[in-house]
């Protein structure tokens, strides 16, 4: 099992090659009106020692381009979901037929893309399928600590002309996993980094009706 650096954001989806594999994000810290401040990276409850340093350095460069919400540290985290559970998900949102993949164990590990099992209890960080619509668009589902998000692969290869990606999202944030670190960070994009479209649920019958031209029409 090799080891590999990535910033994958759930909503800062820096779009892919040809393969339809997505990136990363930047954002700027930011504390919520009641929200309790922020703890530096360095004192995030949980975070073994040894990767602290790693910490800093992610938190530093989402801090640049978005609003820091929440850092979550995966093995502490309650809302990441078993392959179980994800396949679950997906099915109820009309995804079922899409192949659900995954690439980290819960230690940051990455490893080659493996099919998920419906029925396994083991849990990891991320999960990702693509789905195509009856119109032949192509999107990247992002199940992210539990957090669901959409990849718009045809408009952002295709008719973005305005050189910010876009995600689709059921919040104004996105949560992004940096797997040097292990921790998951909730942000608000900033608009010049990755524009969110919020939607109120993700689902099939959803992401057939944003068309490419739609997509660009509610921007």
């Amino acid at each position: 099992m090799k080891s590999k650096r990535m910033i994958v954001a759930l909503v800062f989806v820096l779009i892919i090659v040809a393969s339809a594999v997505a990136g990363g994000f930047a954002l700027r810290h930011f504390v919520l009106p009641d929200a309790a401040p922020e703890e530096p990276a360095s004192e995030q409850p949980g975070v073994p020692t040894e990767k602290v340093d790693r910490l800093d350095d992610a938190a530093a460069y989402f801090e640049q381009n978005s609003q820091v919400l929440e850092t979550i540290y995966a093995p502490d985290s309650p809302s990441t979901m078993t392959e179980e559970s994800a396949s679950s998900e997906l099915r109820s949102r009309g995804f079922g037929d899409c192949v659900a993949t995954t690439e980290y164990s819960m230690d940051g590990e990455y490893y080659e893309a493996d099919e998920i099992s419906s029925s396994s209890s083991s849990k990891h960080p991320t999960y990702e399928c693509t789905y195509i619509t009856p119109d032949g668009d192509a999107w990247t589902i992002m199940l992210y600590n539990g957090m669901i998000m959409a990849n718009p692969i045809a408009y952002n290869l295709g008719q973005n002309s305005g050189g910010v990606m876009v995600i689709v999202s059921e919040s104004e944030s996105v949560m992004s996993y940096d797997s040097a670190s292990n921790c998951f960070f909730r942000t608000i994009p900033n608009p010049d980094a990755l524009k969110v479209l919020k939607v109120d649920r993700i689902d099939a019958a959803t992401l057939d009706s944003l068309t490419p031209d739609r997509i660009g029409g509610q921007l």
